[in-house]
């Protein structure tokens, strides 16, 4: 299963992201995109939100531990998202700035 599934939300049109393989890398991308065209198509990598989690704190979390940490994530755009955190401040990921 997917390491964020069912975790993040369109702010474009409310549905859920879906997991896919895109060139050997997971992406996620809104459903409702592929399925019916309502949104845009806004791709965002596991790995990039991944590496944005770990920055947060000293060390790598392993998957698990980043999966019961994330409550929800919820995407704007490719660099604009929020990661809503079980226990923590969120990390706002903005074009210019992120807030840990």
């Amino acid at each position: 299963m997917p390491l964020f599934s069912k975790k993040i939300k369109c702010l474009h049109c409310g549905g859920n992201f879906k997991a896919r393989k895109d060139r050997n890398r997971r992406v996620y991308v809104c459903s409702r995109y592929d399925n019916y065209g309502e949104c845009k198509r806004i791709p965002i990598e596991e790995d990039f939100l991944k590496n944005t989690i770990n920055k947060r704190y000293d060390f790598q979390l392993t998957d698990d531990e980043i999966k019961n940490k994330v409550e929800r994530i919820e995407v704007e755009d490719k660099l604009l998202f929020t990661i809503y955190l079980k226990d923590d401040e969120p990390i706002v990921f903005g074009k210019n700035f992120i807030k840990y």
